[in-house]
């Protein structure tokens, strides 16, 4: 099982000599591209045409969130200080 920061993408792979590849999603590739929370998993069909099965949980992690307040206006030269502790974490 694997998790992901939301917005990324994971790459997950069956390796082997293997003939064939049927994913849950309904890919036939060796390798599938995931970007959102679910259980994938794969049939393998091997050379020889027996099949096993595997899969993976993919956890998908917030992002944290960042509050700088509220906006402001510094004159030329001036400087204002930003603060972006996140006060949940």
């Amino acid at each position: 099982d694997t998790s992901i920061c939301q917005g990324t993408v994971l790459t997950l792979q069956a390796s082997g000599a293997n003939s064939g590849y049927l994913w849950t999603t309904g890919e036939t590739t060796s390798a599938i591209t995931v970007s959102g929370y679910g259980t994938y998993g794969v049939e393998v069909t091997g050379t020889n045409g027996c099949k096993t099965f595997t899969s993976k949980l993919v956890t998908v992690q917030p992002l944290p969130s960042v509050d700088l307040g509220l906006d402001r206006t510094v004159c030329f030269g001036g400087s204002s200080n930003l603060d972006a502790r996140n006060a949940g974490s």
